[in-house]
């Protein structure tokens, strides 16, 4: 059993759910001494907050770009941010835009941005959910003959965000947005809530505790990517309020983990180090799996707390999601595999 200090962090749906598990890990403990060390390391650095204005990002400063089209992007895009590695060949999807090569999830967005400069409707629901396979496999040409991963998964989901959004959003993301509270948890009327509740966002995992109990976990990762997006982009701007940014958990995914394992602060058993670094695939709500990405949220929550600590101005989970994944390559341990649209 491994107990963590109480937190003093806001109570939310997803940290409550993870502080459960936490006490029961059995593949991977983690280790104080070294969490603490890297406390130290980080206490003066500069924690910045990416603005997401690369090419492959619509301009509202542009004529034919509005505010409302910035978060509509970021919002449908985020229903297909994950997976873009072959995992039988290693490498990473990438497609082209203005002559310049995007791999990853940003290759995902040089797809979805050259699709918006020919034709901004594909942001509305209507476009979504008529798309067709054919369609899909259009949007998503690659620059390196890879197709990008779990295409079929990809079409679905878009078709069935576009049906929601026309059954209950007039067509549009941005009007979740104005109609839910300026919060990520809301008693349900949050935005994380409302996206978790109404579209394909939810990324939940169930684990067995002592007793025998059933418990669900909640990591909510891409739901909460798009509201940190929208947040680094538009801050301390009327276009995209929150008042709950000390609500984020950072964006747990296959880096986040494996930084912390690199650093010695994840510490996996013997037979869970045998799985990662032998790259078998481990399925999605598989329990090992699960420890990995619960250990992470609730370390950061560690990290994010004692750093503030520190500061005389706060930072917030995005800021740290974003320094943590800075720093992936200053580990040579390899990544976990799961095959999931969760991230």
């Amino acid at each position: 059993m491994h107990s963590l200090p109480s937190s003093s962090l806001p109570t939310t749906p997803v940290r409550e759910s993870i502080s459960a598990l936490i006490p029961e890990l059995e593949h991977l403990r983690i280790r104080e001494d070294n969490l603490n060390t890297l406390v130290a390391d980080l206490a003066s650095e500069e924690f910045l907050l990416p603005d997401w204005r690369e090419p492959v990002f619509p301009d509202e400063t542009v004529p034919t770009t509005s505010r409302e089209d910035v978060l509509d992007f970021l919002f449908v895009g985020n229903t297909i941010n994950f997976q873009f590695r072959d995992y039988k060949t290693g490498e990473k999807f990438a497609a082209e835009y203005d002559g310049i090569e995007w791999n990853g999830a940003f290759g995902m967005w040089a797809c979805l941005k050259r699709k918006f400069d020919k034709d901004p409707s594909i942001l509305a629901g209507d476009t979504l959910s008529s798309l067709s396979q054919t369609d899909v496999e259009r949007l998503f040409s690659s620059s390196n003959d890879i197709e990008i991963p779990m295409l079929d998964e990809r079409h679905e989901i878009l078709t069935q965000v576009g049906d929601r959004l026309v059954a209950d959003y007039e067509g549009r993301f941005t009007n979740l947005i104005e109609t839910a509270r300026p919060r990520l948890f809301a008693d349900g009327e949050g935005i994380v809530e409302r996206l978790v509740d109404d579209f394909p966002f939810r990324d939940s995992s169930t684990v067995t505790l002592p007793g025998n109990q059933s418990h669900e976990v909640h990591f909510w990762k891409r739901a909460q990517l798009a509201l940190g997006m929208a947040y680094g982009r538009f801050q301390d701007t009327e276009t995209f309020r929150l008042e709950d940014p000390l609500d984020f958990t950072i964006f747990v995914d296959y880096n986040l983990p494996n930084v912390l394992r690199g650093l010695g602060i994840l510490e996996y058993s013997d037979r869970l180090a045998q799985l990662v670094d032998s790259r078998t695939i481990m399925e999605a709500g598989q329990r090992e799996e699960v420890e990995i990405r619960a250990a992470t949220v609730a370390v950061a929550d560690i990290l994010l707390e004692r750093l503030n600590e520190r500061r005389a101005s706060p930072i917030y989970a995005p800021h740290l999601d974003y320094k943590l994944f800075s720093m992936r390559d200053e580990v040579s341990t390899p990544v976990h595999l799961t095959r999931t649209t969760a991230y």
